[in-house]
């Protein structure tokens, strides 16, 4: 590179050259690694690739199906997390290049037809209730009656 600048004596010429050799390195264009959009199917997150938690309630689903748009092709992006729910916190993670790690909260919902079931158990505990005191009250004047019949009764009989 000497022998080059030895060779050009003029100065606004080496100047010019320097800017040349040496400016697009400076401002050349860096790849921006982030998701522009994450959508997932039957739910709605409002995305905002400045934002890394999300939170949705999700239903009977095994798997959710995630799709995402990168900012660029050479965005290397995984996803974990995605199965397997429980009753509880289940985090979906989108790691996209090791840099940035996207969080979602999924949350599963109580199955409706087991809070009806729990509901018509309620109906029919106070009916159970009463048959429970009808038999009560029925075997007690039962005993009653048959101890009266044993003391007086009997006792009549025999001349006691």
């Amino acid at each position: 590179m000497n022998l080059f600048f030895y060779v050009v004596n003029n100065n606004n010429m080496k100047i010019l050259l320097l800017l040349f050799l040496f400016i697009p390195k400076i401002y050349a264009e860096e790849k921006i690694n982030y998701l522009e959009n994450i959508t997932i199917e039957n739910y709605e997150i409002n995305f905002d690739k400045n934002i890394y938690e999300y939170e949705i309630v999700i239903n009977e689903e095994k798997e959710l199906n995630i799709d995402y748009e990168l900012s660029n092709q050479d965005i290397y992006v995984s996803v974990t997390g995605n199965g397997n729910f429980n009753s509880s916190d289940n985090i979906i993670t989108i790691n996209v290049n090791n840099e940035f790690y996207y969080t979602i909260h999924a949350y599963k919902t109580i199955n409706v037809s087991l809070i009806e079931e729990i509901e018509e158990v309620k109906e029919i505990s106070p009916l159970k209730k009463e048959i429970v005191k009808l038999v009560i009250i029925t075997i007690s004047s039962c005993l009653v009656f048959s101890f009266y019949y044993i003391t007086f009764i009997n006792k009549r009989k025999i001349g006691i």
